[in-house]
């Protein structure tokens, strides 16, 4: 029958959902989930809304979520980090989890209601050290909008000039506890033979170019004679693992101190 909107797997009846399909405002409903123990078998609840929060709090942990859209096709999943809001008619939520212990999930869900959430962004640094060797900063940290819904939270460079197999710290593993977003990782190092380097991450300093997760690889370029480079981009924001450091390799070529440098930007969570 023309204009009989699709059905929606035996989802499609509820108090909720009817008030979501016929826009009544509805006050804001909430739900708390222990995160403890993982929860790697989607758990469905059946809530219905155009609107969902995540609370933001010192005991709010992360979660993933997939919601159902209006014609019942499954959507991408979110990564949903304290204070994440999501404006989109659903009619039914999946979440996973990583174990994290002590900390909960409070979801609030309304129809025709919102919160604006606020981050505010703090990190400690040590000295005038360029390794990022403070705490992390909380998990409401450095959140606000750019093409990706993100900011960075911390900037790091250094034109440190590195012998053949050295090693720069970008921060280390203790740093991430609950992961991070590397937004930019860019290199550009100069040398009088093969140039050649890598941006790793791993639980400990790399010991080879390849020693650990690749994120981005340097390409190596011949000017003529002696004069040799190699430049490193990331295409892309990647996600680090908590525990993980982020370090950058020089390969076997002494870098020449007037023309080494590398910069990233990072979030973490």
């Amino acid at each position: 029958m023309r204009g009989t909107p699709p059905k929606f797997h035996d989802y499609e009846t509820g108090p909720d959902f009817d008030r979501a399909r016929s826009q009544i405002a509805t006050p804001f409903l909430s739900i708390t989930l222990a995160l403890d123990t993982a929860q790697t078998t989607p758990l469905v609840l059946p809530i219905s809304g155009d609107f969902i929060y995540f609370d933001a709090n010192a005991s709010q942990g992360n979660v993933t979520l997939e919601v159902n859209n209006q014609y019942a096709d499954q959507e991408a999943p979110f990564y949903c980090q304290p204070g994440f809001a999501l404006h989109a008619e659903f009619k039914q939520i999946k979440l996973t989890w990583t174990a994290q212990v002590g900390k909960v999930c409070r979801i609030l869900y309304s129809t025709g209601q919102q919160v604006i959430p606020a981050f505010a962004a703090q990190i400690s640094l040590s000295g005038n050290s360029p390794v990022i060797a403070g705490t992390a900063p909380s998990a409401t940290a450095g959140l606000s909008v750019s093409p990706y819904g993100y900011t960075y939270g911390t900037s790091w460079k250094s034109n440190n000039a590195l012998a053949g197999g050295g090693v720069d710290t970008v921060f280390l593993p203790a740093a991430n506890i609950n992961g991070a977003i590397v937004w930019r990782a860019e290199s550009f190092t100069y040398g009088s033979g093969a140039m050649a380097g890598s941006f790793l991450a791993k639980t400990a300093a790399p010991a080879t170019i390849v020693d650990g997760d690749l994120i981005a690889l340097a390409q190596g370029q011949n000017y003529g004679g002696t004069a040799f480079a190699a430049n490193a981009k990331l295409e892309a924001p990647v996600r680090i693992p908590a525990g993980k450091g982020l370090y950058y390799f020089n390969g076997v070529t002494a870098e020449n101190s007037n023309a080494s440098l590398k910069s990233v930007l990072v979030t973490f969570l």
